[in-house]
């Protein structure tokens, strides 16, 4: 609780300062020590945390199970075990959540957009064929780690990126 402590008094000294909540497990195991503290902080400082992904974006294993725990650690208040794959987590922890829509929004892309100011174009080929792949480690977790809604979400996804691509090389040679 001290280092949540002087966090707080950071963010009062800094108030342009924002927090990506991701950057490893020690901290989820240490926030789920004092549950009722880091769920506050959550809820008082709600519009300046990020969810960023990119701690493994250099390997795909680890990423998709990375981004369901954290989910399940903000969508839940379960207590469960999180296994070691292919970072530093193994032990067991609580959820913080459940937190309302509007927060995980925030949290999940809304506060990002706000600071970038947009969100830049994303190329729809690359970003299909990166979801294909993460959809195939989705695919290689049970059902409790990677729920049929998460699963159908990326398919739509991926379908969106993929209609998008037709729809540029389709305007592509009605050009030419």
């Amino acid at each position: 609780c001290e280092n949540g402590l002087r966090l707080t008094s950071f963010m009062e000294r800094h108030p342009n300062v924002n927090i990506d909540i991701t950057p490893g497990s020690g901290m989820y195991y240490y926030m789920s020590q004092n549950e009722a503290f880091w769920r506050d902080f959550i809820l008082q400082y709600q519009d300046r945390l990020v969810y960023g992904t990119d701690n493994f974006m250099n390997r795909l294993v680890g990423v998709v199970e990375l981004s369901l725990h954290i989910r399940r650690y903000l969508e839940t208040d379960e207590t469960y075990f999180t296994p070691c794959v292919g970072h530093s987590w193994g032990f067991d922890i609580s959820g913080l959540g459940p937190f309302s829509e509007d927060i995980l929004d925030k949290i999940y892309w809304k506060n990002f957009e706000r600071i970038r100011g947009g969100i830049r174009r994303v190329d729809p080929k690359k970003a299909a064929d990166y979801l294909r792949k993460e959809q195939a480690q989705m695919e290689l977790l049970p059902e409790k780690e990677s729920p049929e809604k998460c699963r159908k979400l990326v398919a739509d996804v991926i379908g969106r990126f993929e209609a998008m691509t037709q729809q540029g090389t389709q305007k592509e040679e009605s050009a030419v």
